[in-house]
């Protein structure tokens, strides 16, 4: 086959968000060692402490809803149809967001298990 179709839900169940990436087998179209694509459902108590990624670029989409960031030192508000871009090995944290906040996370290149460490 040389596409692929699918339902972000199915992806979110069985994938945890993730529609492409490295996590996925290899002779799967979804298999890419160069791109991570996750779509995400935050539930209103959603946090990420404050961590960075050593190997991989992030982008962030907010699709519906708020995100609050703190990227190297610097709050962000991110609402519907805003994007963050930044490279490897800046701090972020996610303070809060809003119920029902959906995103898009990019990650590039993906790395199998993920390359995040988290700070104090």
């Amino acid at each position: 086959m040389n596409f692929i179709t699918g339902k972000i839900s199915h992806y979110r169940e069985k994938h945890n968000g993730n529609i492409t990436g490295a996590s996925f087998p290899r002779d799967s179209l979804n298999h890419d060692i160069n791109l991570e694509i996750n779509y995400s459902k935050l539930p209103g108590d959603f946090k990420a402490p404050k961590h960075l990624h050593s190997k991989t670029k992030t982008l962030v989409i907010v699709i519906r809803g708020k995100m609050f960031f703190n990227v190297d030192g610097q709050k962000v508000e991110l609402g519907a149809g805003d994007f963050l871009i930044f490279p490897k090995n800046i701090a972020e944290e996610v303070i809060k967001v809003e119920p029902g906040t959906e995103s898009i996370t990019i990650h590039a290149p993906s790395i199998q298990g993920g390359d995040k460490i988290v700070l104090n």
